[in-house]
């Protein structure tokens, strides 16, 4: 009795030799072959199945036919997978195969090979050396699978940003904002006092800037994103006004006082 996987090479076989001997295989598919030990097929497929039969010949004389049974086990379907493919340092990734049935054989990018008894592999904090094609094979009734199509997951760090701290104002001048991040491809969004809002750029300026904290938020492709703040204060300008602390004389002198309120 042979039992291999469909996509296995077959091979018969038989101890039986000595002078003069012949040998005459038969079998599913119109198999027929003289050797002792043929090579029924490279690929084995349910067309292989079933009982083939041997004949020894030895000086004309034959032997009655010896029979061997062939079962074929049928190689599980290619798996697919699904998961997060763009995420953060730091984020859990969770990577899910159909079928769900069977033994699971996880490939890593670093040829590193995962076994689970479940159709779903977690990968927690992942980080940048992560990054790279995943793949799965099933096992079923002993059988492997093609690895599945390859799933890239990437995976980004967050960004750090800084803003410049900024000198007091006097109420009328504007406000120019200073950012900066270590990653040049981020985008740059602000927020502030009195609904200020500047999108896409890390050097907005604000006409009419009011006391108060302005944060700018950098983000990547992938959503990972930091927040820097700056307080700022806005002085109102004092008012000047006279006062008359005396009598009005004609061709006199008046005590007068200045002072700011």
């Amino acid at each position: 009795f042979i039992s291999i996987c469909q996509g296995q090479p077959l091979t018969l076989a038989t101890t039986v030799q000595g002078p003069g001997l012949t040998y005459s295989w038969s079998g599913p598919a119109s198999f027929t072959n003289p050797q002792q030990n043929p090579l029924v097929t490279s690929s084995a497929d349910l067309i292989h199945e079933g009982t083939y039969s041997l004949v020894v010949t030895q000086f004309g004389c034959s032997s009655l036919p010896a029979n061997c049974v062939v079962d074929i086990r049928e190689k599980p379907a290619t798996p697919q997978l699904s998961g997060a493919t763009a995420v953060c340092a730091g984020d859990t990734v969770k990577l899910t195969a159909v079928p769900t049935m069977g033994q699971f054989q996880w490939l890593a990018p670093d040829g590193d090979t995962v076994f689970t008894s479940f159709n779903e592999l977690v990968l927690p904090t992942v980080m940048p050396p992560d990054s790279g094609a995943w793949r799965v094979r099933i096992v079923q009734n002993g059988c492997v699978s093609d690895a599945s199509p390859p799933i890239l997951i990437q995976v980004q760090n967050y960004p750090s940003v800084s803003v410049a701290q900024a000198a007091p104002l006097c109420q009328g001048q504007s406000l120019p904002l200073l950012a900066s991040s270590n990653n040049p491809n981020v985008t740059f969004s602000w927020v502030g006092p009195d609904g200020f809002m500047a999108g896409n750029t890390p050097n907005p300026v604000d006409p009419t800037p009011a006391t108060g904290t302005y944060t700018v938020t950098a983000t990547t492709s992938f959503g990972c994103s930091a927040s820097s703040s700056v307080t700022v204060g806005v002085i109102t300008p004092p008012t000047a006004v006279v006062t008359n602390t005396a009598s009005f004389c004609a061709d006199g002198l008046v005590n007068a006082q200045l002072q700011s309120i």
